[in-house]
């Protein structure tokens, strides 16, 4: 099913439309095919209605909220992959980069703290394959690494793109009782940051 979203500015008229029920993995296994671009441009769309969408409505109810994409990680991360793998046409790469500059120039989206699970290459590829999730079975470590990269640059580093907010790194390579134990220990850190 397909949404159709209208978003005007001064004398600008955007028609955006966007899958309301997508799974973009789960399609690519069903012989629909999507290009990255489109992917992208669906990830950039419903982050930003659900950014929005809190600002104005249940952010006041809700003050923290946690993102596992942002736009700028969509960004910074997954469009930058795609282009640097050869798998975005430049058309495009600059298409989604210019929108995702308007955005950051015309809409509000505070980040208050990036919360930077880091975790290596190989024990996301080993946690993928414990979670047996159909669409997932054809993601290869070759691109965990690369996207992992480009997140160390970003985030660690230093060395590609603005940082929006501190960043709070946890390393994030341990058992699950360990993880519980990390985040207990950071609890006060993530709930401050948006206070």
């Amino acid at each position: 099913m397909w949404g159709n979203k209208q978003l005007k500015t001064s004398s600008l008229r955007f028609y955006l439309l966007f899958p309301t029920v997508l799974s973009p993995f789960k399609s690519i296994n069903q012989s629909i095919t999507l290009t990255g671009s489109e992917i992208e441009s669906h990830c950039t769309c419903c982050t930003l209605t659900c950014c929005t969408r809190a600002v104005s409505c249940w952010f006041q109810a809700a003050p923290v909220r946690m993102m596992e994409r942002s736009l700028f990680s969509a960004k910074y991360i997954f469009v930058e992959n795609l282009f640097r793998s050869g798998k975005m046409p430049e058309v495009d790469y600059a298409v989604l980069s210019e929108w995702f500059d308007w955005i950051t120039a015309n809409v509000c989206i505070p980040v208050d703290l990036i919360v930077y699970l880091q975790t290596s290459p190989q024990t996301c590829h080993e946690r993928l394959k414990q979670r047996c999730r159909e669409e997932e079975k054809v993601i290869p470590l070759e691109y965990l690494e690369s996207i992992h990269q480009l997140y160390e640059e970003w985030l660690i580093r230093r060395t590609s793109w603005p940082v929006p907010a501190p960043v709070l790194v946890i390393p994030a390579d341990h058992n699950l009782q360990s993880m519980l134990h990390q985040y207990e220990e950071n609890r006060a850190k993530i709930l401050a940051a948006s206070l």
